[in-house]
């Protein structure tokens, strides 16, 4: 039996090296492959992951300065809709550091942003994990989380 291919689409490299040391931690061998952007997580998803792991504030682009992209503070929302609009089915565990994000200058919590991306992806969201720099909680509700998903596999 292969290894699961997650595939993990965070821009702040700090907190994506948090995910990558307890994702190999959690699941030894895993194929894990990276990207910084909604264009580079789209890439990645389509050629074939068994799991996404996703932020919600994402660039465009890798690299944002070279191509002129912008960052989108809902990317992660357009990759789960791309995903949708194109069949896939992977399943896909949200992880933020944002309880609150501004839509347009309207403040919307966590849990309104949860219900979107549930209504919006039903067949590819499996819940969100709020990442902490300061709370060392979010590393056992990811660890379930992505051994729950993982499991239905």
């Amino acid at each position: 039996m292969r290894p699961p291919r997650i595939v993990l689409v965070e821009d702040d490299d700090w907190k994506r090296d948090q995910l990558i040391a307890l994702i190999r931690e959690e699941f030894p061998g895993v194929e894990l492959h990276t990207a910084r952007s909604v264009n580079g997580g789209l890439r990645a998803v389509r050629a074939g992951a068994d799991l996404v792991v996703l932020d919600i504030s994402l660039p465009s682009f890798e690299d944002v300065a070279a191509s002129g992209g912008r960052p989108q503070g809902f990317g992660g929302r357009e990759i789960l809709a791309q995903m949708r609009l194109r069949g896939i089915q992977t399943p896909v565990v949200v992880v933020t550091q944002y309880g609150e994000f501004d839509e347009g200058g309207r403040i919307r919590s966590l849990s309104d942003v949860e219900g979107d991306l549930q209504r919006a992806a039903p067949d590819n969201y499996h819940g969100v994990v709020l990442f902490s720099a300061a709370v060392t909680g979010w590393q056992s509700a990811l660890r379930a989380k992505l051994r729950e998903t993982l499991s239905i596999l």
